[in-house]
């Protein structure tokens, strides 16, 4: 019999979290870190990829299950990150507090890097929308300082 260990690009696959079923995944690259949200059902799961360790789960809806995540990746907001959680017909905003005046030393696999601190999550109201939402992003729009959304849905497009 041959045991082999999985690989993606030479690196091999290493357990980080384990709570099932996983509903959706982002990833969010922060300078020195990468952070993993993960949904489970109607919570959301923040961790800390290189030591695996959960910095933050917490409910974003009542009922509905969360199906995407997505980040916005813009540098203008260095310590607060919005995102945008969807499930059914729920949307909402929240946003990831980070403390980088405060990130502590760790080492990982033998390279120096940083470990944030995450404050919270901020979890804003939750707007229903007419019908299903299959996929959200942020809208970029460079002359408003609002956080914006596109919507696609079962019945069409929306903006919030």
């Amino acid at each position: 019999s041959f045991l082999a260990t999985p690989t993606i690009m030479d690196h091999p696959f290493q357990t980080t979290h384990s709570c099932l079923p996983v509903t959706a995944l982002q990833t969010l690259r922060l300078a020195h870190n990468l952070l993993l949200f993960s949904a489970q059902g109607s919570f959301l799961s923040v961790i800390d990829v290189e030591s695996g360790e959960t910095l933050s789960c917490q409910r974003v809806f009542a009922s509905s299950t969360i199906h995407g995540v997505a980040c916005d990746y813009s540098p203008a907001h260095p310590t607060s990150r919005p995102l945008l959680i969807w499930g059914a017909s729920s949307i909402c905003f929240v946003r990831l507090h980070l403390d980088e005046q405060r990130l502590l030393p760790c080492r990982s696999y033998s390279r120096p890097c940083q470990k944030p601190i995450i404050r919270g999550l901020e979890i804003g109201e939750t707007i229903n929308a007419p019908d299903w939402i299959l996929d959200a992003s942020f809208a970029c729009d460079a002359s408003s300082t609002d956080v914006q959304a596109c919507l696609v849905t079962e019945i069409g497009r929306a903006h919030v």
